[in-house]
């Protein structure tokens, strides 16, 4: 399990550092993000997702997706969801915003497990899509997150904290490797309903024509009742 961990954190160190080769869009974008989530009961919960990006800040929007689920929670720290979204991206022109360049719907299914590591609160996301586009596809996800409280022994209200995370991008086609998600910030905690988070997100796209890297502001809101 040690090994298993250490290499993991190995290989997502080699995929950040090895990213400052390639040839990187000119400007940085902006990603805003806002998620509700619902519970039922102890077990049950449902939630959406709204998405929203930009290749400038807050300027040239060119993609937006509306997601949402349920999710079982069958043991503390352990969970299943089951969800469906849809997914717009715009060409990316002087006029991109009047043209869509692909319309997607996807199902998903997502397994996460929770792990405490003295103050480090670890959060391992694995997710399979079935991308109904043009082109059929599957997609298969990691992701890692590491939070830690800054000003507070755990992360509750008032409480502020660093996350990072890395996430690995899998496809049944060529290059079966197609993107690599950084992403390190600070958030808050305001309330046992809202937090917020916002910082530096870093997308490579791996084509079979071109290699594409865009820097993020990234700005997410967390509502829970």
């Amino acid at each position: 399990m040690i090994r298993f961990k250490l290499n993991t954190f190995s290989l997502f160190a080699f995929l950040l550092l090895s990213t400052n080769a390639l040839a990187q869009e000119k400007g940085s974008g902006s990603w805003s993000m806002m998620n509700v989530k619902a519970r039922l009961n102890n077990k049950w919960s449902v939630y959406t997702e709204l998405q929203l990006r930009s290749l400038s800040i807050y300027q040239r929007f060119y993609y937006y997706e509306i997601k949402g689920g349920m999710t079982y929670s069958f043991l503390p720290g352990y969970s299943f969801t089951l969800g469906t979204g849809f997914y717009n991206t715009f060409n990316e022109g002087p006029d991109y915003e009047n043209y869509s360049r692909q319309e997607e719907v996807r199902l998903w299914q997502q397994f996460i497990m929770q792990q405490k590591l003295s103050v480090l609160e670890i959060e391992h996301r694995y997710r399979t899509e079935q991308r109904f586009k043009e082109v059929y596809e599957n997609r298969f996800r990691y992701r890692l997150n590491v939070s830690v409280p800054v000003n507070k022994k755990e992360i509750v209200p008032n409480a502020v904290y660093v996350s990072v995370y890395n996430e690995l991008f899998f496809t049944d086609k060529v290059p079966h490797f197609s993107r690599n998600r950084f992403h390190s910030g600070l958030g808050y905690v305001f309330n046992d309903h809202i937090s917020l988070q916002s910082g530096w997100l870093r997308q490579v796209d791996f084509n079979k024509s071109q290699i594409r890297k865009k820097n993020y502001l990234l700005v997410s809101v967390s509502y829970e009742f």
